[in-house]
């Protein structure tokens, strides 16, 4: 379980350093991975961010899972630290790569409503509905999707398989992450 967790947080450091623009002949702050576990500062990066903001008021919510198992969560600014096993934020990231997260954007979305929209003559108009985001960095690839009212697109549009599986994303994040935290 250690080695895997060396393993993990190896790849993490490297991702992050190379995302900070360090490139293969600066290998310090990559190769500092064993002392960083060692001291206990292993929260490099998020794996995942989960977010979310109300429309109509300043409701926010952000929840960040960390490979260390941290979870970080801020709610209206109040804030909350919390631990999870390693293995369950794996977990989560491995369901929302099977449920095709890194396969996901909103513009290609965005294109399929458009092309069913004028096919079908179905439009959609809410409001007072909040904003969710998902980022997920794992083994060197990163995808971040915002969309506002995921519920009622997916509704609206069931023809729109990636809508679907984005919502599927968002609850899968929500059971892992925010369901633990709440009393």
């Amino acid at each position: 379980m250690n080695r895997m967790i060396y393993v993990l947080l190896f790849y993490a450091c490297a991702f992050a350093a190379k995302a900070d623009g360090i490139t293969g002949g600066e290998t310090a702050p990559v190769l500092d991975a064993a002392n960083m576990l060692k001291q206990g500062v292993t929260n490099v990066r998020p794996v995942v961010e989960l977010g979310s903001r109300s429309h109509m008021s300043f409701d926010r919510r952000l929840h960040r899972a960390y490979l260390s198992g941290t979870l970080f969560a801020q709610v209206n600014g109040a804030e909350l630290t919390s631990r999870m096993p390693v293995t369950n934020i794996v977990a989560l990231v491995e369901g929302l790569q099977k449920l095709g997260f890194f396969e996901l954007s909103e513009s290609e979305i965005k294109k399929r409503i458009a092309e069913v929209a004028e096919r079908t003559g179905k439009q959609l108009a809410v409001s007072d509905y909040g904003t969710d985001n998902l980022t997920v960095r794992y083994q060197g690839r990163e995808n971040t999707v915002s969309w506002y009212a995921i519920e009622s697109y997916a509704d609206r549009y069931p023809e729109v398989k990636e809508l679907r599986k984005l919502r599927d994303c968002f609850d899968l994040a929500n059971r892992v992450l925010i369901e633990p935290l709440r009393p």
